[in-house]
């Protein structure tokens, strides 16, 4: 959206954004030198693999995320109590 609304150009910023599809795909550009820069989901799991990153902020407008489960969970409130897993 900043790209394509001109913002980066307003402030005098260089900016290429790079879209990885796939956290694995992203930590090996990351320990390859390019991008230099990551997400905070990212950096959390290449520091799990063994890099060393520094985080230094994190920013969110909104989180959106999606459940899957068996067929037989067919209301959010028959997950009261039960174990999930989410990613990154």
């Amino acid at each position: 959206v900043a790209k394509d609304e001109g913002l980066f150009k307003k402030y005098g910023l260089d900016v290429d954004p790079i879209f990885l599809r796939g956290g694995q795909l992203a930590i090996q550009a990351l320990a390859a030198g390019d991008p230099p820069i990551m997400s905070i989901g990212q950096v959390v799991q290449a520091n799990l693999a063994g890099f060393d990153l520094a985080l230094s902020a994190g920013v969110e407008s909104h989180y959106d995320s999606t459940i899957f489960g068996r067929g037989n969970v067919t209301r959010l409130e028959q997950l009261k109590g039960k174990r999930l897993g989410i990613s990154g």
